[in-house]
């Protein structure tokens, strides 16, 4: 009984180490959430699983469940992130065509007091061409 609870604090004790390893290495951003409830659900497996698995003699199939699990994170950041540069590359694409053109229109001597921009985003062949200014 005592190496039963010997080996069950041990494999706690690795899996924390192994959170704490994967944590300190993964980078800040949207994903860093999602990977920390992974990391959550997978120490609190070491410590539920030899209980469980003394009351019901069965084995259960962590893959299965991480695999699952992990699908439906990548599907989900996925959208998320393709979303976030797309609309971050046409805020900065918008942003210096503005610039640029306020620049050259006061090198002219004019004063710009508003300027806006609309650029193409739904054909994919013509995308990022300028539709229509209006200053």
């Amino acid at each position: 009984m005592i190496n039963y609870i010997n080996s069950w604090a041990q494999g706690i004790i690795v899996s924390v180490i192994i959170v704490a390893i994967i944590e300190i290495i993964l980078p800040e951003g949207t994903s860093k959430k999602y990977v920390k409830v992974i990391l959550g659900i997978y120490i609190m497996f070491s410590i539920i699983y030899p209980i469980v698995n003394g009351i019901t003699k069965e084995n259960i199939n962590l893959n299965t469940i991480i695999t699952g699990a992990n699908i439906e994170i990548n599907n989900d950041e996925t959208a998320n992130i393709l979303l976030d540069t797309d609309t971050y590359i046409e805020n900065t694409y918008k942003e210096n065509l503005r610039t640029d053109i306020t620049k050259k229109i006061e090198e002219k001597g004019y004063i710009v007091l508003d300027l806006k921009i609309n650029i193409e985003t739904l054909n994919q062949e013509m995308y990022g061409q300028i539709n229509s200014i209006v200053l």
